[in-house]
């Protein structure tokens, strides 16, 4: 090891990793429908980081990715030997390592809608373009798009019977639900559930009147319709109410 400050010795120089050339024309495309970002990462390889943005079916997110490169390690006075990877390898070993890591995933027909396609679409100096490549991915993988609508639908629906399994196991107790269940539950619109209406309760106050909960945002109540006197419009909404034309109906 050297010292701070000082100079690298030969052991050290003969051991550094340099990558080799790159192939240029090697490229591969992540494609996701899936609605949340997700962020690749494996300290073994050089790039070893990539973060893809939320997508959907209209718009999927898209990253172009290259080669990358692990270093084999054969004794302590030599040089490190460089592996590289094509980047189909590395998008493969991306999507099926973070997909099989992921709750009610069973990486056949129910999985989140992620996976990969070799090459992209460049732009006039060689570029990857991802408004082209989105093109392309939509006039020409139509039928990878639709599977992936199909998967991560199951997926979203098998999510919310294991939260209904699991609140019942639980006795009701929210911290078995995660944060994907109560997504599954809000994409597919069955926010009936009981655990998510003990999500739906966090940040919400309780009506002076009548004890049920509601949104701080609003006056009335939606249960007994009554008016939260401490909101800064409650005196307005009850000049409205005892205005000169209230009641006319009933004299009628």
């Amino acid at each position: 090891m050297a010292l701070v400050g000082g100079f690298p010795s030969l052991r050290e120089i003969s051991r550094r990793t340099v990558r080799g050339p790159i192939n240029p024309l090697d490229k591969s495309t992540l494609v996701s429908i899936y609605p949340r970002p997700i962020k690749f990462k494996n300290v073994t390889l050089t790039p070893g980081l990539w973060r893809l943005e939320p997508g959907n079916v209209e718009k999927p997110a898209i990253l172009t990715i290259g080669p990358s490169s692990w270093w084999r390690d054969v004794g302590p006075d030599e040089p490190l030997i460089e592996i590289a990877q094509s980047s189909v390898q590395i998008a493969e070993s991306l999507v099926k390592d973070y997909l099989n890591g992921m709750f009610a995933c069973n990486m056949h027909d129910s999985m989140p809608g992620l996976f990969f396609i070799p090459g992209c679409k460049t732009d006039a100096h060689g570029n990857p373009d991802d408004k082209k490549t989105r093109q392309w991915i939509h006039d020409e993988y139509q039928h990878l798009l639709a599977a992936a609508v199909t998967t991560q639908s199951n997926y979203w629906r098998n999510l919310i019977r294991y939260g209904d399994a699991l609140w019942a196991r639980s006795n009701g107790n929210p911290l078995v639900i995660n944060d994907e269940t109560r997504l599954a539950a809000k994409l597919l619109g069955v926010q009936d559930k009981d655990w998510m209406k003990d999500h739906q309760n966090q940040g919400q106050v309780r009506c002076f009147a009548c004890g049920s909960f509601k949104s701080p945002d609003y006056p009335i109540c939606q249960a007994c319709h009554s008016i939260d006197p401490q909101h800064p419009k409650a005196h307005l909404i009850q000049k409205a109410a005892t205005g000169p034309f209230v009641g006319l109906e009933n004299k009628k």
